[in-house]
């Protein structure tokens, strides 16, 4: 259990803190709910701790693990890149809806090295602009340097050779 102050993933807006957690009655029942306050979106969420775990709310990865996935940044290859444009943003909804990190740095990774060398469509654009920004939001939190560092990282990895 989460407690009010902590730093959590959200699926698919990325970090958010527990602003408070709550009890609310619900078909009669009390339930307990956190309060997540995501100031990218200037969103606030409650959602059932009975259910955190299953919407997908997660910590925020250690320092170690952030170092490897911008080591999957640095893979060049892109891993099963369908054609389609429409199926490959289905696919990367998919991978982002999940809320695992490594999802996140393919998805990144991905729309980066397409952008860079084919371009993308403006809904891919959009995409890759929302998953950067939780990719960065989550390394600045887990490595404690500022977005500005974490983005310079993440883009260090696409430099072109």
């Amino acid at each position: 259990m989460y407690e009010v102050g902590d730093i959590v993933i959200y699926p698919l807006y990325g970090t958010a803190t527990i602003k408070k957690i709550i009890k609310k009655k619900v078909k009669g029942e009390f339930l307990k709910f956190y309060v997540l306050e995501i100031p990218k979106e200037k969103l606030t969420i409650k959602i059932p701790i009975v259910t955190a775990k299953e919407i997908g709310l997660r910590e925020v990865v250690s320092s170690e693990e952030a170092e490897e996935v911008l080591k999957i940044l640095l893979k060049k290859r892109k891993s099963e890149i369908l054609k389609n444009w429409n199926r490959r943003f289905k696919r990367n909804i998919e991978k982002l809806k999940r809320n695992d990190v490594i999802d996140l740095a393919e998805v990144v990774r991905n729309l980066s090295l397409r952008q860079r060398d084919s371009g993308l469509s403006v809904g891919e654009k959009s995409m890759l602009e929302k998953a950067r920004g939780m990719l960065v939001s989550e390394i600045s939190y887990a490595q404690d340097i500022n977005e500005e560092e974490a983005l310079a990282k993440v883009e260090s990895c696409f430099v072109k050779n």
